[in-house]
């Protein structure tokens, strides 16, 4: 498992927060991107 932290703009305005991956198999990786004030995404990724 990895956590990080991440920084950026939404629509000009400084954005901060952090997240997590995971590796759930040789192809497939899943994790969360967390945005400050309480909102997040879950996603999955998987290789071409």
């Amino acid at each position: 498992m990895l956590d990080f932290t991440w920084s950026g703009s939404d629509e000009c305005d400084p954005a901060s927060s952090s997240g997590w991956l995971k590796l759930k198999d040789e192809n497939t990786l899943g994790g969360k991107i967390k945005l400050h004030g309480g909102d997040s995404s879950m996603f999955l990724a998987r290789r071409a």
